[in-house]
């Protein structure tokens, strides 16, 4: 993305060798460029543990498997019973029929 930069940085720098600027800024951007490429991994790294909501028309969540569902307003501990599977909720304010997404509960805290 800066490669051009640099290399015109640098090329300064041999032009001009009493003056350090060239070649410190080409250094500096160098540096930002791997903090940036970094920090990138980084947050994709997070992204990819952190659960996302799931909408019910992408797939279902195993049959009596504990997770959060949301009808967009409410979020509640539901969990799909039956042949045909249906929705269960232990919050009563939420119509299982107008469910939209879900997603797996967190781990539980370890320790003490």
């Amino acid at each position: 993305m800066y490669e051009e930069l640099i290399a015109h940085l640098r090329e300064c720098a041999k032009l001009d060798i009493s003056n350090n600027t060239y070649t410190e800024a080409a250094d500096a951007i160098e540096e930002l460029q791997a903090q940036l490429m970094y920090s990138n991994d980084v947050a994709k790294a997070i992204a990819e543990k952190v659960p996302r909501w799931i909408p019910v028309t992408e797939r279902l969540p195993c049959l009596t498997t504990p997770v959060l569902a949301t009808d967009g307003i409410e979020v509640d501990i539901s969990w799909m019973y039956g042949v045909p599977p249906r929705w269960i909720t232990s919050f009563t304010a939420i119509d299982e029929d107008k469910l939209t997404h879900w997603m797996p509960l967190p781990q539980t805290p370890k320790g003490k």
